[in-house]
């Protein structure tokens, strides 16, 4: 059994910086040369076969551009978390006091706040992050009564063929001598609602451990157990039969989307609930319209991909470098333009051109839609929904499914701001709103779309959602229009 030294802090990170000579085609990402090597895969870990479930140029992204080190980073406090309670385990029982805790815990703080230059505020702030989570470990286990056979173990071999690696948190000695996989979670635990609705990341990369072991074992795989430190909750995951196969699948479709997105160079843009975190967002043909995080990479950051006409070499113009023609016809001198009106629902027949600029409050740019539009920001992010809510329902994503479903969502803010407003373009400041208010509603009471439902009642269900949508609007009137500074909050508690 190996066990891998994390004494670092915080895991390495190899490979190339950087994502400029990569471009995006339509909906792929093309890689440069040294990308598209860190991008290939002897073995698959559980986290990396999790991510590559989502958009796998997103996945490419997170691996190579790396964001500015953070003390409250959460990928940064958890690995301070876990490497204090690999200390700590790798300690004999009787030794695995509280007073150990604070001694490992003030020499890795003291030790990282000199590398890190961390403030006496930052420390003090990670200090207290740590004992809630050490408290939490406490209320749910005994460190000194807890038979360890091992942290931070490296755990190799395959799940159905599928070369398989990773490391384990804690591997412990049940009361039958055999291993069971510990799991350390910094974050919030998912309610059933959301294991329901999302699946069990958790409960898959967990599982995956245990069935490797007691494969190279020759056992049966044995529950695990994740533990939720600043959460205090555990819970057990059992490998039944569904979901170990849950398991092989998920390994099977991760392994084959990667090699052949490495072997064509192709990895497909898939929008997600997770591409406002992405550090593609902002120059991504998929992120159009998407809250992004604060501290992502801006449009001129040269580390990003670029994009590439037909014209260019396979690597793209340098990135944030304008593409300049030398070969367009002026317009010929009194050429019509105005034949055409700028009306909300006309655009240009027969060119390939669909859009101009202009302020964001005009729908239209002379002739053509305007791209910097509230119209297309938030249709393009009703689209990003659609792919969500269908995926959601375990139906395939088909263009005509996603266009319909955009279309629904769409017809129903149009709806709700007819009732509402007395302006009714798609780029004024109440359908934003509106589109606002239906993610609130759908958010709760999903749509009922996929097996086992019906037209009827997704037209039942895009009327309480329109009537959402105009309960939300006079709220906010009302407030506005009709101050009440003394309230009555008992419904509160």
């Amino acid at each position: 059994m190996e066990t891998k030294n994390k004494t670092t802090i915080i895991r390495g990170h190899a490979g190339p910086e950087t994502m400029n000579g990569s471009w995006f085609d339509t909906d792929r990402l093309i890689l440069n040369p040294d990308t598209l090597q860190a991008a290939k895969r002897q073995f698959l870990s559980p986290s990396t076969a999790l991510a590559l479930q989502g958009c796998a140029a997103s996945w490419i992204a997170g691996r190579t551009i790396q964001e500015p080190w953070r003390y409250d980073a959460p990928n940064i406090t958890g690995n301070i978390i876990h490497n204090i309670f690999e200390q700590l385990y790798n300690l004999p029982p009787e030794n695995r006091t509280n007073t150990t805790f604070l001694n490992i815990t003030s020499y890795t703080l003291e030790k990282l706040q000199a590398t890190r230059k961390l403030t006496n505020q930052q420390f003090s702030d990670l200090a207290k992050l740590v004992e809630q989570n050490y408290d939490g470990l406490c209320a749910l286990t005994d460190p000194t009564q807890t038979n360890v056979a091992g942290t931070e173990v490296l755990v190799q071999g395959d799940i159905a063929g599928i070369p398989f690696r990773g490391y384990a948190d804690r591997i412990d000695l049940n009361n039958k001598n055999m291993q069971q996989v510990v799991d350390y979670k910094t974050g919030k635990a998912p309610t059933a609602y959301k294991i329901r609705k999302y699946g069990d990341a958790h409960g898959d990369q967990i599982i995956a451990y245990s069935m490797v072991i007691a494969q190279n074992d020759g056992t049966t795989p044995q529950p695990a157990t994740l533990l939720y430190t600043a959460d205090r909750q555990a819970r057990t995951v059992t490998p039944n039969r569904k979901h170990k196969q849950t398991v092989r699948d998920l390994f099977t479709k991760s392994w084959n989307k990667l090699a052949t997105a490495t072997e064509r160079n192709e990895f497909l843009l898939e929008p997600t609930p997770l591409c406002g975190w992405c550090p593609l967002v902002s120059v991504c043909p998929a992120g159009s319209g998407v809250p992004k995080k604060d501290g992502l990479p801006k449009p001129d950051d040269p580390r990003l991909p670029g994009t590439k006409p037909a014209t260019l070499p396979v690597n793209g113009p340098p990135h944030g470098k304008g593409m300049e023609t030398k070969n367009s016809k002026p317009e010929a001198a009194g050429t019509k333009t105005a034949d055409i009106p700028a009306t909300p629902n006309r655009v240009p027949q027969h060119s390939h051109k669909l859009y101009g600029g202009s302020q964001a409050w005009n729908l239209m740019a002379g002739q053509y839609l305007n791209g910097a539009s509230y119209a297309v920001q938030g249709t393009m992010g009703t689209i990003t929904l659609s792919v969500q809510l269908l995926q959601d329902a375990k139906m395939r994503t088909t263009k005509n499914r996603i266009e319909t479903l955009s279309r629904a969502l769409e017809n129903m803010v149009a709806t709700a701001q007819a009732r509402i407003s007395i302006v009714d373009s798609p780029a004024d400041g109440i359908a934003t709103r509106l589109r606002g208010s239906m993610r609130t509603f759908v958010e709760q009471t999903p749509p009922p779309i996929g097996d086992g439902h019906n037209a009827e009642e997704m037209r039942a269900w895009g009327e309480k959602c329109v009537a959402y949508m105009c309960w939300q609007a006079e709220l906010a009137a009302r407030i506005i229009m009709e101050p009440q500074p003394r309230l009555n909050l008992d419904c509160l508690f």
